[in-house]
């Protein structure tokens, strides 16, 4: 079992009235000194599921610990009710959700290849056109 003792509650509104779905939501949150260790420790849930999540630390206490982490994660809006969105964290805290396409990025001497699994392209230094090898699959 889970210890969700840690967690940080985040309300969420739609401010102009329409419906969204997976509306992407990009914030920072910061931590108590000494409380995360590694964003591996961190899970993220609506009222009925968790939900994937990318974070990256951005800031560090003295003593090693995250001080700030920036998160992106979609989530559905519906017009004038309040979200709520819950980040728990801490030692016993994981997420269990994997992204369906993850994307890969593989770093040669003069690009980067970037697989999404759906779209694959080429970013090429010093290039007239940076991006090349272009490839879309209908999955």
């Amino acid at each position: 079992m889970l210890n969700k003792s840690k967690n940080i509650e985040l309300s969420l509104r739609e401010p102009i009235g329409i419906n969204r779905d997976r509306c992407p939501i990009t914030m920072g949150i910061p931590f108590p000194q000494g409380e995360l260790k590694n964003v591996r420790q961190m899970r993220l849930e609506t009222e009925d599921k968790e939900i994937p999540f990318q974070v990256r630390p951005t800031c560090y206490w003295p003593d090693g610990s995250i001080k700030w982490v920036l998160l992106d994660f979609q989530v559905d809006l519906k017009p004038a009710i309040d979200h709520r969105v819950v980040l728990y964290f801490g030692e016993n805290i994981s997420s269990s959700v994997k992204c369906k396409y993850p994307i890969q990025l593989t770093e040669l001497s003069k690009s980067v290849q970037v697989n999404t699994g759906p779209l694959q392209f080429e970013i090429i230094d010093n290039h007239s056109l940076p991006i090349a090898h272009l490839a879309y699959k209908d999955f």
